[in-house]
């Protein structure tokens, strides 16, 4: 329990310092410091950097994805299910700033690993449903699940972005944008 706990305070200092200098600027004895270990302590846990990124990236994609594609209510509509992915994927991000930020505005090619490469596939799949049951309905245009994903993560990107002086995203505008991706996806009856 103790080496898990430790391994857990690695991680919140590794997202701090990789959110704020980057991946590639960031110094394991600077992660150290953040997580209050020792350096010997960090390469216990993970043998180099980029294992540590990896370990951070899908631990914090797979949380997003607990939250996000939890099932929808039996009595959803593809409006209600767009409306309610939005709100999860915006409460990740109101919830988890940092953590958002790391996740939409960071590069992760050099450490990413077949636990992210699971979870975005997971993500995808989710979208890819969410479009398909709209398209059926005849309620959403025929946009590849893949647009879909790219419109809802880049929306949210650019609000964290935003976010990112002003703290955390105001409610307002997370009501304004779900009504704008709506009509973005919505087919005109």
């Amino acid at each position: 329990m103790i080496a898990l706990g430790k391994r857990l305070k690695i991680l919140d200092g590794a997202l701090a310092v990789f959110e704020a200098k980057g991946f590639h600027a960031a110094a394991v004895p600077e992660i150290a410091a953040a997580s209050s270990v020792a350096v010997g302590t960090i390469y216990r846990h993970f043998p180099t950097k980029e294992a540590l990124g990896e370990a951070l990236l899908a631990a914090w994609q797979e949380r997003f994805n607990a939250d996000v594609l939890a099932p929808y209510p039996a009595t959803a509509t593809p409006r209600a299910a767009l409306r309610l992915t939005w709100r999860r994927m915006a409460g990740f991000a109101r919830s988890f700033p940092a953590a958002q930020r790391f996740l939409d505005l960071h590069h992760h090619a050099s450490y990413a690993g077949p636990a992210s490469a699971a979870a975005e596939a997971a993500l995808h799949q989710g979208m890819r449903e969410l479009a398909d049951w709209g398209r059926r309905q005849g309620v959403m245009k025929p946009l590849p699940p893949e647009a879909l994903t790219a419109l809802l993560r880049g929306s949210l990107a650019g609000l964290a972005r935003y976010a990112a002086v002003a703290g955390v995203i105001p409610q307002t505008l997370i009501d304004d944008m779900e009504d704008c991706l709506w009509n973005a996806v919505a087919t005109r009856t």
